[in-house]
């Protein structure tokens, strides 16, 4: 154990040698980009800190409510999301090093006999496949059904992980391929939790929190601290609207995402894993940062929980998080012992913000401001745009505000660049219309993904079917649930669930499916719709799956 001594001599140096190096600052393109972002609407208020070797430093504007006064600050506190999978990771080289556990242990070691995933032979999924998001269990449990959809992992308990483990069906070979999972990195936080005998939350707080002087940063807010937290928001429409929080006391999968921080603490957990400050977390920290294999690209590297992006020598470790009204980011450059956070309670991300700072290369988003079009041009691009058969994209307007559609997905405003090129909040795409003069757009362009995908005007009779939605006969609805075998080992599971039918195709989650017939229905998160038929009997015997153009049929092999 080193001296009190020691470390006394080793924080003096820090001291000195920090004086001799300049102070950070949040640099006038960043405060300029950010301030822009939160006046168009993307975020009610994001908060910037920086830390490097001469200090720390920051910048805040908006506010913590829509339609409030109150500003946001360092001390405000968000959801933090995914960010929390580091914490985890952490988490794990720490108790490896205390001799709890072992990277190589079967994660079912740590779980109820009768709740063992799956394994292929000999090789079972470890908890370092759960830290590296190379289990091959899906992104989310098939059996995740909250009682309240906007705040959905509440509810999802130990009882329910259990009930879920055996049946999961493996995406991948266990350690084959980087696939993301939040029920994989939940389910390491639980099995930690479960070697250490001591709740996740409490867990995290005694082993990282406690030792690195966050005071707040918990999955639950004390009542003394609520007037610091901000409010969620969705900031994919016209205007920010507040969201309820997610809460996570109860979940199974907390280590996934439910913490919750300052941008001040934030800055502490940074500067700890920068090396800036000395910690008893120092070794956990710089095995959490290790890359352990690819993530999705030869750029990009995954260790424990944290990924690592790689340009060149250039390596930044980083991750980032969202949730239902909030995204965050976190990252750090270990070459110049510089580290990034950026929260905002606005679910539209600022991660080219974090990234900007740290590799100046990295260029900033758009301001995306919107130009005020007036609402007889706005008029001459309402249509249905052919962009495949069967797949359009409908415009319309009200008032000075321009939607798009595409087929078999929501309605969203996109805004106004110029009179003719317009973009989206919820992902980055532009639509850009050729116009000729005062007569309607002839044909628009979809930018997305580096693609450009060109769609005609066609006329409204030529578009496919709008699916409206009836009210049937719920009696009718249970004649339909049960299991239907659309290929080997591919079921269609369909129950009814709160008044309406939903169903699951094998490793996908479950979803609502809406009535336009007494025995056609269709899903809002796709564009794909179910016919149900029957039998010379008269009893349901197949549904018929029609997608992309293509119809397939599935039999029906049990009932409820």
């Amino acid at each position: 154990m080193r001296s009190p001594l020691a470390i006394i001599v080793s924080l003096a140096l820090s001291a000195a040698a920090l004086a001799a190096v300049p102070k950070p600052i949040v640099p006038d393109d960043v405060t300029t980009n950010v301030r822009a972002r939160v006046e168009a609407g993307l975020a009610p208020g994001v908060v910037v800190g920086i830390v490097s070797p001469g200090g720390e430093a920051y910048f805040a504007t908006g506010v913590l409510e829509i339609g409030k006064p109150e500003k946001v600050d360092e001390d405000t506190i968000f959801e933090i999301g995914s960010i929390t999978k580091a914490f985890t990771g952490i988490l794990l080289a720490d108790m490896v090093k205390r001799g709890e556990v072992l990277f190589d242990d079967p994660v079912a070691k740590y779980l109820p006999p009768e709740a063992a995933p799956p394994h292929e032979g000999e090789r079972q999924i470890t908890l370092a496949d759960l830290a590296t998001q190379h289990s091959g269990l899906p992104r989310l449990p098939q059996n995740m059904q909250p009682a309240d959809p906007n705040d959905p992992y509440a509810d999802y308990t130990p009882e329910r992980l259990y009930a879920f483990l055996p049946r999961a069906k493996l995406e991948h070979p266990i350690g084959s391929t980087y696939a993301y999972s939040n029920l994989g990195v939940g389910l390491l936080g639980h099995a930690l939790s479960r070697a250490a005998q001591k709740d996740y939350g409490t867990l995290v707080r005694e082993r990282v929190a406690t030792p690195l002087g966050m005071t707040v940063s918990a999955i639950d807010v004390e009542p003394a601290q609520a007037p610091r937290v901000a409010h969620g928001h969705d900031t994919r429409g016209t205007k920010p609207t507040p969201v309820s929080p997610w809460t996570w006391p109860h979940s199974a999968v907390a280590g996934a995402g439910g913490l919750r921080s300052t941008a001040r603490e934030m800055i502490r957990f940074v500067a700890a894993n920068t090396g800036l400050v000395e910690t008893p977390l120092a070794d956990a920290m710089r095995e959490s940062h290790r890359e352990r294999a690819e993530a999705g690209s030869p750029e990009m590297g995954i260790g424990l929980g944290w990924h690592i992006r790689k340009s060149g020598t250039a390596r930044i470790v980083w991750h980032n998080g969202g949730t239902g009204g909030f995204r965050t980011f976190c990252g750090f450059d270990p070459a110049t012992k510089t580290g990034v956070v950026v929260l905002a309670n606005g679910n539209t991300g600022f991660d080219d913000v974090g990234f900007h700072l740290l590799d100046a290369k990295t260029p900033l988003q758009e301001a995306a401001t919107s130009l005020a079009v007036p609402e007889s041009k706005l008029a001459r691009l309402d249509g249905y745009y052919e962009l495949a058969p069967e797949r359009t994209i409908h415009v319309t307007h009200e008032g000075t505000q321009l939607f798009a559609q595409l087929t078999g997905q929501p309605r969203f405003p996109v805004f106004a660049k110029s009179e003719t090129r317009f973009l989206y909040r919820v992902v980055e795409a532009e639509l850009e219309f050729e116009v000729a003069g005062e007569k309607p757009a002839d044909r628009v362009t979809l930018h997305q993904g580096g693609k450009d995908m060109s769609a005609k005007r066609v006329a409204a009779e030529a578009a496919p079917k709008e699916h409206v939605e009836i009210e049937i006969d719920p009696a009718l609805l249970a004649e339909y649930a049960g299991k239907y075998s659309l290929a080997p080992n591919v079921v269609i599971d369909c129950a009814v669930d709160a008044g309406r039918l939903a169903c699951q195709l094998t490793g996908q989650p479950r979803f609502p499916v809406y009535a336009e017939s007494p025995t056609s229905f269709f899903y809002k998160v796709v564009d794909a719709q179910l016919t149900f038929t029957r039998g010379p009997a008269g009893k349901v015997d197949a549904v018929e799956l029609h997608q992309g153009g293509v119809t397939q049929r599935a039999e029906r092999v049990a009932a409820p």
